[in-house]
This record gives C-alpha cells, structure tokens and sequence, in this order.
C-alpha cells in the first residue's frame, strides 16, 4: 500500500493517505479479523469497499494492532472519485450504577437493559435503555418515575453509567 501523504495535526493525531493496490484476496489473507468484522466485510457490495475496510485493518497491522485489539467503528463513504474513511473509536462501559431505586432491585433493571458492562458505549442503545427502564418502573406501577442518566469517563477509553431513577409514588387503582 503506497503511502500517498501523512499529515500531522496535532501530537495525538496523524492522517495517513494511501493508495489500494493490494487485490482482495492478497487482504484477506493477510488480515486476522475477529468474526464481526469478518461478517461486515462479507455484507459489503462494493470490492472497493471491501478492499479499502481490509486495508485500514492491515495499516493498524504496521503499527502493532489488531482488529480484536480496537474498539471503533470505521464508516466508509464512497463517490465517484474519492473514498473516505471515517474511524471513530468507541467507549468501554465499564460500571453500570443504578441509584434511587428503593422498590426495584439493581440486577433486575441491569437485565432489563441491552447495554452491559465491559460492552461498547452507544447513545442511542442508551436512550433506548432509559425507556426501557421507565416503561418497566411503570408496569409495576411507578407512573412517575424519572430516570437521568450521567455518564462519567474513567479514562481515556473507559466510562461509567449512572442511571439516576427517582421512582416517586407508588400509584394504586
């Protein structure tokens, strides 16, 4: 893969530019990927696609990484005489708190819920998480219950969750 241009943008970041010539096959079979990936690469429709998902894989090759190594997603947009490759790395969950609850007990709401810990971090799973949480106060009849949700970065990679549940009062029919 030539090298086309790297440019520095600041100390924590370079961007690297770079022409595919390698065929498909050439990586694939120089490319350890983890069963996801694999799958992701198998439901790409394009073989550029394809080659450009293997190439940033074999890149991270050269500088001591693997793709069970990373926790990212790489996005890929194609047009008629570009591709780009957008690498956004994701979060660990590390801690899942839950306080406020009296009437509920924690492991109940953490099952409950699609986010776990040592998982990826998704904003969207997590809001879908806190509907889950208050539909589920609310068949137990907690019609008012309010659940905030904070999230706190332990490291660089890393954050806790804090579900925040004020369950209010009991409503009896």
């Amino acid at each position: 893969m030539p090298l086309y241009k790297t440019i520095q943008v600041n100390s924590q970041t370079n961007v690297k530019i770079w022409h595919i010539v390698e065929s498909l096959d050439f990586l694939m079979s120089n490319t350890d990927l983890k069963e996801e990936s694999r799958q992701r690469v198998q439901k790409m429709k394009s073989e550029l696609h394809q080659r450009a998902f293997l190439s940033v894989r074999l890149l991270l090759k050269a500088f001591g990484y693997s793709d069970s190594d990373l926790i990212y997603d790489v996005k890929l947009s194609e047009s008629e005489d570009s591709f780009s490759i957008f690498i956004e790395e994701n979060y660990i969950i590390e801690k899942i708190y839950i306080n406020g609850n009296l009437y509920i007990d924690d492991e109940i709401i953490k099952s409950s819920i699609s986010i776990k810990e040592n998982s990826l971090f998704n904003k969207d799973r997590l809001i879908n998480d806190v509907n889950i949480i208050r539909n589920f106060y609310s068949s137990q009849g907690f019609y008012n219950a309010s659940i905030n949700v904070i999230t706190e970065n332990v490291n660089f990679d890393k954050k806790n969750i804090i579900f925040q549940i004020s369950e209010n009062n009991f409503a009896k029919i």
